[in-house]
Formats: C-alpha cells, structure tokens, sequence
C-alpha cells in the first residue's frame, strides 16, 4: 500500500470511528426518550433479552443501511464524476468491484457497529420496569 492509500485509510479509520460515536450518541439519547415505552413492553411481557435484542438489531440495521447508502452514494459519485476528471485532468477512474479486502473491512465495520449496540442496550436491560413507569417531571 503506498503512503498516500495508508494516509487515507487512517483518515477513513478516523471517519469511522466519528460516525460510530455519533451512532452511540443517538441510540444513548433516543433510550432516554424511549425509557417509558421499553418499560411498557416489560409490563406486556417482553422479558429484558427481548429489549436487549430490539436494541442490538437497531444498532445492526442502522449501521447495515450506512454501508448500504455509502456503498450506493460511492458508485453513483463516481458514475457521475469519473468522465468529468477523465475530460479535464486525463485521469481515469475505472469503476470497478469492491474487492475482497474492502468487504472485509466492511465487515469490521458492521462488527463495530453491533458492538456500538450493545452499550445502550445493556443500559436498557439494566433498567428496572418500574425506573420507566415513573413520571418524570
């Protein structure tokens, strides 16, 4: 890999890493304002691995759907701009597939992101039923 893949791969690492926190941040903050409803499926009978998996599977979703639109938005980018650099700076860039290494870091962020899901739902599981049937004022 030559300095300038590995500069990038670290400013991606970087990217990465800032969209998970972000990802936590929000499924931190959307627990909180979804304490009551969590408590209310623990009233009809969901038992907290249930809430634990709801919460997993959001986490795993959300980050699936990020590769997804990344993935997307990357080729339709590049169909776009590839004939535009060839014109004007001679440069081609050939669209091609995601090659075996890409997918495997791929996967990596998809492990990273389950994991992200499972801070806010050990908080989740760790809730009393009666801490999001109170009234809060």
């Amino acid at each position: 890999m030559s300095v300038a893949e590995q500069a990038l791969l670290i400013v991606s690492i970087f990217v990465v890493v800032a969209g998970l926190m972000g990802m936590l941040s929000s499924l931190l903050t959307s627990l909180q304002e979804r304490r009551r409803e969590m408590a209310i499926l623990r009233a009809m009978g969901a038992r907290p691995r249930h809430v634990f998996t709801l919460l997993v599977s959001e986490a795993t979703v959300l980050t699936s759907v990020g590769i997804i639109c990344g993935i997307g938005g990357m080729y339709a980018m590049l169909a776009v701009a590839a004939p535009i650099i060839t014109a004007n700076y001679g440069i081609n860039i050939a669209l091609t597939a995601i090659t075996a290494h890409e997918w495997m870091l791929l996967g990596f962020v998809q492990i990273a992101g389950m994991v992200i899901g499972f801070f806010p739902a050990l908080r989740a599981y760790r809730q009393s039923l009666s801490d999001g049937m109170t009234i809060r004022i």
